[in-house]
């Protein structure tokens, strides 16, 4: 895969949780907080996650990837919407929750926290790759 394509799952789930924190919660100020924290927690531990799965592969005469298989896209994937379907659950069930300034906080913080997964993942693999990269463009000139 093009490295502009490896950012597509991490920006999806960027914007639909930027969106749903914009939409659910009116505590943006502690949603946006703490996803903040769950991002770079998350990061964090998705940076990890991937060095552990093995590293990518760069193809320079296609400047193409090859990522290793991992059932870590799917084990995160099944997460983001079991989390995101047990916050839903419960503002259906109180819809005072989303004022509550820890209810916010903990949509927002979940939310950073799985996504910033998806983002260290993504980075581990890219940021191994850069020099491959970099190295490859100043061979063809």
């Amino acid at each position: 895969m093009s490295v502009a394509r490896t950012f597509l799952l991490p920006i999806l789930f960027l914007v639909w949780v930027l969106v749903s924190i914009h939409g659910e919660v009116t505590d943006l100020r502690s949603a946006y907080e703490a996803f903040a924290g769950g991002a770079l927690v998350g990061g964090a531990i998705g940076w990890v996650l991937w060095l552990r799965a093995g590293r990518a592969t760069y193809y320079p005469e296609t400047r193409m990837i090859e990522r290793p298989g991992s059932p870590i896209t799917l084990v995160l994937l099944v997460l983001a919407f079991v989390s995101k379907f047990a916050l839903m659950a419960m503002l259906a069930q109180d819809h005072g929750l989303a004022a509550d300034a820890a209810f916010s906080a903990a949509f927002g913080g979940v939310s950073g926290w799985i996504d910033g997964m998806f983002w260290g993942g993504t980075l581990s693999q890219v940021w191994h790759l850069r020099h491959l990269a970099l190295r490859a463009s100043l061979a063809r000139r």
